[in-house]
């Protein structure tokens, strides 16, 4: 039986606070440097700019949001895993999965995750909060419309959940299939 529920992963490491405040608080001292010296002036301001981008962009991407993995059934009944992303007051849905087109979940070291090339033809997409994670969770998906490689962090307990909820969800698909004709 396939229950609605909804999963919130925390970030795992501190990493991405670490390189947002180190290239802020760089930019800020390498622009006021900028001010003061008369040598190469445009150069080392430019360059203090540029760390400050890179602050916010580590900010943005890492820091600042929070994502959520929520299963629930459609109008048919079949199962979907949604990914939703929180930044501030402003939700948005990233993905709509059905999990019967979900065809492998498989866990991944950092090391494994790095030596993986994707197949030709799937597009990634990493829905991870954590900034460079010891293990994640890696979801192949083949459906009608896509076919592609989605990244999760989760706990060992969640791919379970998942792993099995798509066997049940394939095996409804098969189901209903059979009775449309």
């Amino acid at each position: 039986m396939i229950n609605e529920f909804s999963v919130h992963p925390t970030p795992t490491n501190n990493k991405a606070k670490t390189v947002f405040l180190a290239t802020m608080i760089s930019g800020i001292v390498i622009a006021a440097i900028s001010c003061i010296i008369p040598l190469y002036k445009g150069i080392v301001g430019l360059f203090g700019f540029i760390l400050i981008v890179t602050a916010l962009l580590f900010y943005t991407k890492y820091v600042a949001i929070e994502f959520y993995y929520d299963i629930v059934k459609d109008g048919d009944g079949l199962p979907l895993l949604i990914v939703r992303q929180t930044t501030g007051k402003r939700t948005s849905t990233l993905s709509r999965i059905p999990l019967a087109d979900v065809t492998k979940v498989e866990r991944v070291t950092r090391r494994e995750r790095r030596a993986h090339k994707t197949e030709r033809g799937f597009l990634k997409y990493n829905y991870g909060p954590t900034f460079s994670p010891e293990v994640v969770y890696r979801i192949t998906l083949f459906g009608r419309y896509e076919r592609a490689e989605i990244i999760l962090e989760g706990t060992d307990e969640f791919a379970d959940l998942l792993r099995e909820y798509s066997e049940e969800a394939r095996n409804l698909s098969k189901i209903i299939e059979e009775n449309e004709y």
